[in-house]
């Protein structure tokens, strides 16, 4: 029997999924991966009508599968007036639209109130579920689109899509200058910059990095672009256009003219829910007045 304090995630099988073996039923209708059935097998998260079993029993219609939960962190929320809006949410996960100026979660003691904070407190409601957990980050002078979890299975499942590069991305930013091409792609690997605590810089012993760039429009002395991070690391959108010579408006740590905040907003999320047999989920997060592209 699973232990009462255990958190689970159930399922009974469908007529359509009778005959299969637990492990295909697990990966196909409850969008488990297999390096994830691994790690449940090992701590004995995978139950069959309330019992352990083994990966290959055939199931039948009506059966209950249930996979083990693990919370990450059973804090009570802080007192929190911020809200943020929620740009779309199903049971399992949301997208969120975070403001400039606020952490994603906390980097240290004067981190202030996080996003992470601010949802704990705004989901935290009985007929909520309040866990948060993020599956990807956005620099704290970024705004937009944000995707979370809400259980830890959904955030494996989603880490999983970003990790297989199924999860797209885009970004708005003005820099500075014009970028002479209409679209170019940037492969410019990226380490620590040595002199200084928290900046990148283009290396190349650095880890692989590589982003697309599409020119929107152009002014007098800046460009308004869209940008896709082919990878996912620190601060790379940024340090990408700092090196080729056109850092993003406010990027103060990158060399970017000054100006009330960093122009870099995170626009576009498109991903299939693994949970809902690959359903088609596409948001976006509306921009500011400055990095509104050109209507047609």
């Amino acid at each position: 029997m699973p232990p009462k304090n255990a958190t689970w995630l159930k399922r009974t099988v469908p007529d359509h999924a009778a005959g299969w073996t637990l492990e295909q039923f697990l990966r196909q209708e409850m969008g488990v991966s297999g390096r994830l059935i691994q790690r449940l097998t090992r701590i004995r998260g995978i139950r069959w009508n309330k019992e352990e079993t083994f990966l290959g029993r055939k199931v039948r219609a009506g059966d209950e599968v249930a996979v083990k939960l693990k919370p990450r962190g059973s804090a009570a929320p802080r007192e929190v007036k911020e809200r943020v809006p929620l740009l779309w949410k199903d049971s399992r996960a949301l997208v969120v639209a975070k403001p400039a100026g606020m952490a994603s979660h906390a980097e240290g003691p004067r981190s202030g109130t996080t996003l992470v904070d601010v949802l704990r407190a705004q989901l935290s409601r009985p007929e909520q579920n309040a866990g948060v957990h993020l599956v990807h980050r956005l620099d704290r002078p970024t705004s937009g689109a944000l995707l979370v979890a809400r259980d830890a299975l959904a955030h494996a499942q989603l880490d999983q899509l970003l990790r297989d590069g199924q999860i797209e991305r885009s970004y708005l930013a003005r820099v500075a200058g014009h970028i002479e091409q209409d679209e170019l792609a940037i492969d410019a690997p990226i380490g620590r910059d040595e002199s200084h605590a928290t900046r990148r810089k283009v290396d190349p012993a650095g880890q692989p990095a590589r982003s697309r760039v599409r020119v929107l429009a152009r002014d007098e002395q800046t460009t308004l672009v869209q940008l896709w991070p082919e990878t996912g690391r620190t601060h790379q959108l940024r340090v990408h256009l700092a090196h080729l010579g056109h850092p993003i408006l406010g990027d103060r740590l990158y060399g970017g003219p000054e100006h009330a905040r960093l122009l870099l907003h995170a626009w576009k999320l498109g991903f299939a829910l693994p949970w809902r047999h690959g359903e088609r989920v596409e948001v976006s997060a509306e921009p500011p007045t400055e990095l509104a592209p050109p209507t047609a």
